[in-house]
């Protein structure tokens, strides 16, 4: 720790005590998550006395999930390269290292201590929610339709058709899981969705990238969110997911999982205005509020295939029991169905291009799992 701490050519006493506590076991969290309390032999107000360290997953599985949708990498190369300059906080990184050929990586950051957190399962109020809003409006308008400039360009993938293809396939095989234990959270429009969107998991991704693009976080919700009590300044973490996608991602995203059903009806069409403001005064122009309110209904189709994906996923450790994350879920399918997303479950191609090809022998796929 000490050693990591002085990588970058600072002089750093010796380590007099250090302490471990594991903050994300059963989070559902892609890799080992530490908290480490330090004591220094000679005290200075300028050493930490806690740091964040996140490590690589244990698990194997989780291990070929992380390389094949470059999580790690993800993460390195956002608090490496974007988060110095992009105006969100984040925790700030004391240490990096990544190695692509091992996939290995370790992460020394700052310990968000001090801010609070809020309850997942109680929900965003407006005030949070217009405070969380403004905040990754300002991040997607530094960077908005820019994501092949710097700092992003040679470093953020954008989604090709190699994730595209393993997306299909881990939803087609989450779906069948899903529903078994979890089918109460549907409505019989919300399942029939669910499973028309099943072989067209590619082809749909393929259209919501045709729109705006922006760096994304891409699992933005409460969980992942930190205040400040005094000035309510909002602080990100968990950024594996992040790279250039359609902004309103983030929006959705957020709306579908942190905001109850209720609250969401009450205040949805006045906190998307409040973001589109957000992006004006972030300097973007040309897009409206009608472009912004339909792109936000297309990505809530995605924010329930996100909800489908991890509830075939769910283990028995997860920090949410399946009672909560059905409550959760069934905010998301809610919100599909009340928006009309079905609308964007993309149609029958006329001319067999590879992505229908893809597409026709997954719904063959699915066929037979019925």
């Amino acid at each position: 720790m000490r050693h990591s701490l002085a990588a970058g050519g600072a002089c750093v006493p010796e380590l007099a005590d250090l302490s471990v506590e594991d903050v994300g076991a059963g989070a559902g969290q892609m890799g080992e998550v530490l908290r480490c309390r330090l004591t220094w032999e000679d005290a200075a107000p300028d050493l930490p006395g806690s740091v964040i360290v996140k490590l690589p997953s244990m698990s194997p599985r989780t291990r070929r999930i992380s390389r094949g949708m470059r999580l790690y990498k993800r993460e390195y190369v956002f608090y490496r390269h974007i988060a110095p300059e992009a105006p969100v906080r984040s925790p700030r990184m004391l240490y990096g290292s990544y190695d692509a050929r091992r996939d290995d990586f370790v992460l020394v950051l700052e310990d968000l201590a001090g801010m609070v957190s809020e309850d997942i399962l109680e929900g965003a109020g407006p005030e949070r929610t217009r405070s969380a809003l403004r905040s990754i409006a300002a991040l997607h308008g530094r960077y908005w339709n820019r994501v092949h400039a710097p700092p992003l360009s040679n470093r953020c993938e954008v989604i090709g058709t190699r994730i595209r293809v393993l997306a299909q396939i881990a939803y087609l095989a989450a779906l069948p899981r899903t529903l078994d234990r979890f089918g109460t959270a549907f409505t019989p429009e919300t399942r029939r969705l669910a499973e028309d969107l099943g072989p067209k998991v590619s082809e749909f991704m393929r259209g919501l990238l045709s729109g705006p693009a922006s760096f994304v976080h891409a699992d933005y919700h409460l969980n992942n969110l930190f205040f400040d009590p005094a000035s309510g300044e909002v602080a990100v973490i968990d950024w594996q997911t992040s790279g250039p996608n359609n902004p309103l991602l983030d929006v959705a995203l957020f709306m579908s999982r942190s905001v109850t059903a209720e609250a969401r009806r009450g205040m949805e069409r006045e906190a998307v205005e409040a973001y589109g403001e957000a992006l004006r005064r972030a300097g973007v122009e040309g897009f409206g509020l009608e472009e912004c309110w339909r792109h936000y209904r297309m990505s809530m189709l995605f924010s329930l295939l996100i909800m489908i994906l991890g509830a075939g996923n769910l283990g028995s450790g997860d920090r949410l029991d399946s009672r909560d994350f059905e409550n959760i879920l069934r905010r998301a399918t809610t919100a599909a169905g009340e928006l009309d997303a079905a609308e964007f479950v993309p149609g029958r191609r006329r001319f067999a291009s590879p992505a229908w090809t893809f597409s026709a022998l997954s719904g063959l796929y699915t066929a037979i799992r019925r």
